[in-house]
């Protein structure tokens, strides 16, 4: 520990607070300050401890986490800096076991740190702060050079969790192409920080290049792929091989789809006797994997899958497969809209259906001696409610719909809603004989408003019907 702290000593050396040193630059991701002090008179049995005493007070609401040194305190932020920032940190009075000046440093200016092309057509971007999807969306420009002309190509952005780094899906295609990015100048992070100048980077797009693995032998697909209709509403088209693979990263980039450009294949799945039966499989169809997309009924869809494929097993592809299949009609197939366990102010319940003309509506009641035991030992669920209430209501309604789309309806529970009491219910659809889709619901005439101040919290509960506390 100690050596590790003398070597960040050298590495990062802050400045006191209007002197004539200037204040380092640090990364945004820095996961560790060291701070120096003039004076530290800690017990030997501290030092490496930590603590979440304020021991420093720093600027721009840093918080975080201290640890003891010898002659130095360690800061751990709790959260990544923000960029082009200057941050000072002052020593806590209150604490006389050490003294120290006040501490200056600044972290480094937006910027993108990364940005690269994968072979599906994805750009994914990566910058040192936090941006909001749409002030990149305004400043982002992809274009495609042909020949001497240049064209402006239309994307979608998935942003991560972080709100650091984003995946752009260019919906054309880009095969052989030279695309070009740019940034303007005018973005700015989630707290007004400019990138202060435009960002630019151009990237060619190829095919993924062959590489024969002598090694390998030569795999032979001995089944066509079929149409899968999956049991929630979506078309897949299911490829079978003799090994296996590690799914969408693998295999994804040796499939083309004539008109698709975003689809997911899943990993890979062993083929059962029942399938295998069925579909007439030869028994060198051990695994399949499905590829869902965006794919409409009765429509026909060329598929290639390009030579280079391996499987985890020894097989490698040599020469490239293309065939065309015709998907089928859907499964029938309904799921709510929300699974949050309230109703709308309406009082309807949304969800959304394809190929299902008829539904019967089943309201089961938690009850009352069963609450504890559904929050307390089965956290909730709300299969669950299947064997801890009663049935209070069923009702049958007809649905409209164009056959092999999701149409969305609602059902009103107003007329109902008088014989309901405050409580737990669980909402059951029925369809296509044998399926059946489930929801919670918390039934209340409570309201609730609270308000914050700097010390308190106001809660006022009050009944909807008669607005009284």
């Amino acid at each position: 520990m100690f050596k590790f702290l003398f070597s960040f000593f050298l590495t990062l050396t802050l400045a006191v607070a209007g002197g004539s040193i200037p204040s380092p630059v640090v990364a945004t991701n820095t996961s560790s300050l060291v701070f120096p002090l003039e004076k530290a008179n800690f017990p030997l049995e501290k030092i490496g401890s930590f603590t979440h005493k304020k021991l420093f007070t720093c600027s721009n609401n840093l918080l975080g986490s201290f640890e003891y040194g010898v002659q130095a305190i360690i800061f751990y932020p709790e959260a990544d800096l923000q960029s082009s920032t200057k941050y000072t940190c002052t020593p806590n009075k209150e604490y006389s076991e050490f003294s120290a000046a006040p501490l200056t440093f600044s972290t480094e200016q937006f910027k993108v740190i990364d940005a690269r092309l994968f072979v599906e057509g994805t750009i994914r971007i990566e910058f040192n702060d936090k941006i909001n999807k749409q002030d990149l969306k305004a400043s982002l420009h992809i274009t495609k050079e042909n020949k001497l002309a240049q064209t402006e190509l239309l994307y979608t952005i998935e942003s991560s969790q972080d709100g650091r780094s984003f995946l752009i899906h260019i919906n054309e295609d880009i095969s052989e192409s030279k695309i070009s990015i740019k940034i303007d100048k005018f973005l700015v992070t989630s707290l007004g920080r400019s990138i202060r100048k435009s960002y630019q980077q151009s990237f060619k797009a190829s095919t993924v290049a062959y590489i024969d693995d002598k090694n390998r032998r030569s795999m032979t697909l001995y089944d066509h792929p079929r149409f899968k209709a999956l049991d929630d509403g979506r078309l897949a088209i299911r490829l079978y091989f003799e090994g296996s693979f590690y799914g969408n990263g693998s295999i994804k980039k040796f499939i083309k789809i004539e008109g698709m450009k975003h689809f997911y294949v899943s990993d890979s799945t062993y083929v059962s006797s029942y399938e295998r039966k069925t579909h007439s499989l030869s028994q060198r169809a051990n695994y399949y994997v499905d590829i869902i997309g965006d794919f409409e009924s009765q429509k026909s869809y060329k598929i290639s899958l390009k030579e280079g494929l391996k499987d985890n097993y020894k097989f490698q592809l040599r020469d490239e497969k293309t065939y065309t299949l015709t998907m089928g009609d859907r499964q029938a197939a309904l799921k709510f809209e929300s699974h949050k366990p309230y109703l709308s102010t309406l009082g309807e319940i949304g969800f959304e259906s394809t190929n299902v003309e008829k539904v019967n509506l089943v309201v089961e009641k938690l009850l009352d001696q069963n609450y504890r035991y559904f929050l307390n030992f089965d956290l909730g669920d709300a299969d669950s409610l299947e064997y801890l209430g009663k049935e209070v209501l069923s009702k049958t309604f007809t649905l409209s719909g164009e056959k092999n789309r999701f149409s969305k309806h609602k059902i009103s529970l107003k007329p109902f809603m008088a014989q309901f009491e405050s409580g737990v219910y669980r909402m059951v659809i029925h369809y296509d004989e044998d399926k059946i889709a489930s929801k919670a619901v918390y039934f209340s005439d409570l309201g609730i408003i609270s308000k914050v101040s700097n010390d308190q919290l106001f809660v006022c509960v009050s009944r909807l019907s008669t607005a009284q506390a």
